[in-house]
């Protein structure tokens, strides 16, 4: 018997209240084994903590070719964390910055199951919705307005283009770290 006869045999020799039973229990089954896989906070903290890197190694590169000399991520962490009035270092700012980005590592391992596509592309699109929520939510409380249009036109794209980065180096470091689960 075939896979779709065995699933038309199914339907039609059980009630519906089995066959709805019988689909729940495969979907939460399948659902834990995706958590087992997927949801590893460690994992995604790991992945997290690596995309970062790699991210602030291209902020240094930017800032020593001296490319947007006005734009500085952790400058900007310095005065987001002054005002709630913690001490202005920027010691304190590349701590905020790394430690943001092992929390969006742990986000990605708990969403990941449920992006439909490879986890390159996940953390990608991970990476631009994070970028989206730098643009409305960071950039305004560091001063730089909405989208950093307070800076110039050129911080959205760049910030973008960083961002796609740090989500293709997340999802491929999440998928090596879970290959070897």
């Amino acid at each position: 018997m075939t896979g779709d006869e065995r699933i038309f045999h199914f339907i039609c020799n059980h009630s519906p209240i089995r066959r709805i039973k019988y689909f729940r229990m495969n979907i939460w089954k399948s659902r834990k084994q995706n958590l087992k896989k997927d949801g590893n906070m460690k994992n995604g903290a790991l992945a997290g903590l690596a995309a970062t890197a790699v991210l602030s190694v291209l902020m240094i590169m930017k800032s020593i070719m001296g490319i947007m000399p006005q734009f500085n991520v952790i400058a900007d962490w310095v005065a987001v964390l002054a005002k709630f009035g913690l001490p202005a270092s920027m010691a304190l700012g590349w701590i905020a910055h790394i430690a943001l980005g092992a929390v969006f590592g742990v986000g990605f391992s708990q969403v990941r199951s449920m992006l439909p596509a490879s986890d390159i592309v996940a953390g990608i699109a991970f990476g631009v919705v994070a970028w989206l929520g730098m643009m409305i939510f960071f950039m305004p409380l560091a001063g730089n307005g909405v989208f950093g249009m307070n800076i110039g036109m050129m911080v959205p794209v760049m910030t973008l283009i960083l961002h796609v980065v740090f989500g293709a180096v997340l999802g491929f470091v999440f998928r090596k770290l879970n290959a070897t689960i």
